[in-house]
């Protein structure tokens, strides 16, 4: 196996076009991407989907192999989705073998779009129970005679600007 040192200064785009243009060798490539997704932050993922662009597109363009293509995009682990390889096929490419895959794709969006309906609705009657909260709150009043004092430092309220809170201390 000829590994490919990426400890000193995380190099993975380099490390990547070697494997995939010297070496001819996609499962290195592959490698050095899954160790750049454990070592890498979250927002270092452009730099991460970069890698597994770069090595689906070298799988299209080079190997012409489907299966490979399809485990090239699992193994990505939901970096790459079906839509962003797509480009890399010529005009003549069938899309009846991406067919599970974009199905699968779509499913997932029409998930992503019920969780956000969902949440959506949730926010939505969240702030109508504050606006009646407020409301409700506008029409409330409180009588305080002149002879009360503060609860805490037992100064006469009158004296100085005070707040009555909902439940009536002041």
């Amino acid at each position: 196996s000829s590994g490919i040192n990426t400890e000193y200064g995380g190099l993975y785009e380099e490390a990547v076009k070697l494997a995939l243009t010297k070496l001819g060798n996609v499962h290195e490539a592959e490698k050095t991407a899954v160790e750049a997704q454990s070592y890498c932050s979250l927002e270092q993922q452009e730099m991460i989907k970069k890698l597994w662009l770069m090595i689906a597109r070298h799988v299209v363009e080079e190997e012409k192999d489907i299966k490979r293509v399809m485990d090239v995009i699992n193994r990505a682990e939901e970096v790459l989705k079906i839509e962003d390889i797509l480009p890399f096929f010529n005009d003549f490419f069938y899309i009846d073998d991406f067919k599970d895959a974009i199905c699968k794709s779509l499913e997932i969006y029409n998930q992503n779009i019920n969780q956000l309906n969902d949440d959506m609705k949730d926010a939505t009657d969240s702030a109508e129970r504050i606006h009646n909260d407020i409301s409700n709150l506008k029409r409330k009043n409180c009588v305080v005679e002149s002879s009360k004092n503060c609860y805490l430092c037992d100064i006469p309220l009158l004296t100085r600007s005070f707040y009555v809170f909902p439940c009536s201390h002041m």
